[in-house]
């Protein structure tokens, strides 16, 4: 189990790093990524496996220019494992919170992470929305698969009661009409969901709709937002639309940069590369997603192939990322 020191690392890492320059970053990239292979390596049977099958020892990782010295960690390898293999010695699933995807390429699989990672990585998505401008007494509205927040622990609760970061689900399943209407008695000052699932009722969103559904910002996530989808969003709803590329493995990977268009990677958060081959692939070409959760210590993802295509940014501004999930997109 990580220690505390670890674990206030972790944390001053997600409140500090938009003010940290590339050194202070890469130091504690750097430092987290050994500690994590070694982590693995003692204490999670799937990577002393992996590891020792192609002859890698802890050691032999001094830092992130010996990232690519670690074998690739195959999701249908992962899958098919039980928990006791994926975990780190030390936890059980039952103690843990779980998330399970919904399965959309025929292998469902689930993820655990503690209570602390767990906020953690909310913290980290959270962050960027309060820069995008976010305020905590707005309501919030997400368009997403079921109802209700996945994690209701005391501190969201209290936070309801102080009328604070609250946030109301509606499922996208139900009909646009439906939707409309939960909308309109919510007013959310920002919305959230699937692309298509917004811009499904943008279209279908009246005068009257329009009247109480004025969110200031909405963001999308979970499907390619394609150029028509935003369009339709932004006029129709009448406000910018932001997207983020995210994978119930890590939360948020990255998130679109409203100034350049491209996705800055959450580096504070995440390793990613973008491979073909098992080599990185030029700016400007696609690749295949690899990536490497820096907080995730109960089910370590360490060179995690997500199943995800990418595009590689040109170095306009530093850690851009032009994500597309292709894989998603192109299943219709």
């Amino acid at each position: 189990m990580p220690s505390l020191i670890t674990r206030m690392e972790s944390l001053w890492a997600v409140l500090r790093a938009p003010s940290w320059g590339r050194e202070e970053l890469e130091d504690f990239q750097s430092r987290r990524f050994r500690a994590l292979v070694r982590h693995a390596f003692e204490r999670v049977p799937f990577y002393r496996e992996l590891y020792s099958r192609h002859n890698v020892q802890p050691e032999d990782i001094r830092g992130l220019e010996d990232l690519p010295r670690l074998p690739v960690a195959l999701r249908h390898e992962m899958q098919g494992r039980p928990p006791g293999h994926l975990l780190a010695r030390g936890f059980t699933p039952e103690k843990l919170i779980r998330h399970r995807t919904s399965g959309s390429t025929g292998y469902p699989f689930t993820t655990y992470r503690t209570w602390f990672e767990e906020r953690l990585l909310h913290a980290v998505r959270l962050r960027e929305q309060l820069r995008r401008g976010l305020r905590i007494t707005d309501r919030r509205a997400a368009v997403v698969v079921g109802h209700g927040d996945r994690i209701d622990g005391r501190g969201t609760r209290l936070a309801r009661r102080l009328g604070l970061l609250r946030r109301y689900s509606v499922s996208c399943l139900l009909p646009a009409s439906e939707i409309l209407a939960r909308l309109s008695r919510c007013r959310p000052d920002t919305l959230g969901g699937y692309p298509d699932a917004l811009a499904m009722i943008a279209s279908e969103a009246t005068e009257e709709h329009r009247r109480h559904i004025r969110p200031r910002i909405i963001t999308t996530g979970g499907e390619t937002l394609t150029p028509d989808m935003r369009a339709r969003i932004s006029e129709c709803l009448g406000a910018p639309v932001y997207d983020n590329y995210g994978a119930h493995e890590f939360n948020l990977l990255a998130y679109e940069c409203g100034e350049t268009g491209l996705y800055h990677v959450a580096e504070e958060s995440v390793l990613l590369e973008v491979m073909d081959n098992g080599r990185p692939v030029a700016p400007g070409q696609t690749g295949e997603v690899v990536a490497t959760a820096l907080h995730s210590f109960a089910m370590p993802f360490l060179r995690y192939w997500t199943g995800d295509l990418a595009v590689a940014a040109r170095c306009v501004v530093p850690a851009a990322l032009l994500a597309r999930r292709w894989k998603r997109f192109w299943a219709g």
